[in-house]
């Protein structure tokens, strides 16, 4: 109880202006402070395209695959809320790839009382030979959050990879390709602006806006 006091605490990143390195656009993600609640909210719907959509407050939470690493030392993902409401992330999921579809069986769950602030970020480590259940505390060594989840799962750079956001029935919520040889060694594949662009070689930036690689 108390680790999960702990990440509920601390799991959320503050949010920062998220617009990356990019020019504002017209519908940029919102700004402000993220945190996180162990009380009850509205619980999140399925969507299609390039977020999911839930219910937890008067607008709408997204939530985007906004970040991929899959060189260099270690292998992760960052998700975000895009959206103007706390997203409930109970019985949601995270999944590669098995051919087109996702590879459910595999699949990280993330546990009740787990909710994304708007413009907080959740950073899901990968290909990991024993990973945790839950939230974890140990997580990359190269710096970013100090909570989050684990993955057995691994991100193929060279062949390229599918990565997906579930519901709690496993529909496909939201989705992002990594395609074969995407970017440099030591680089990561984020949306540049960030949360809202497409996809292009970034620095890595674990729970904070992304930053377009030089």
């Amino acid at each position: 109880m108390a680790r999960m006091e702990f990440f509920l605490a601390s799991v959320f990143v503050a949010a920062t202006a998220v617009l990356g390195c990019s020019e504002a656009t017209e519908d940029p993600p919102p700004t402000g402070s993220a945190s996180s609640s162990a009380g009850q909210g509205g619980g999140g719907s399925g969507g299609g395209g390039q977020g999911g959509a839930g219910a937890g407050g008067s607008g709408a939470a997204k939530i985007v695959i906004n970040e991929i690493a899959a060189t260099g030392a270690e292998e992760w993902i960052e998700i975000v809320n895009v959206g103007d409401a706390v997203m409930d992330l109970d019985g949601y999921g995270i999944a590669d790839q098995d051919g087109d579809v996702p590879k459910v069986a595999e699949a990280v769950r993330f546990v009740a009382g787990t909710k994304l602030s708007p413009g907080a970020y959740l950073v899901i480590v990968a290909g990991l030979d024993a990973p945790g259940s839950g939230p974890q505390s140990e997580c990359l060594s190269s710096g970013g959050p100090a909570t989050c989840y684990h993955a057995g799962f691994g991100i193929s750079a060279k062949n390229g990879d599918k990565i997906f956001f579930l519901s709690p029935s496993d529909a496909i919520v939201a989705e992002a390709e990594y395609p074969p040889a995407a970017v440099a060694d030591g680089q990561t594949y984020g949306r540049v602006p960030n949360g809202i662009g497409d996809f292009e070689a970034c620095e890595p930036t674990p729970g904070e806006a992304n930053t377009k690689a030089p």
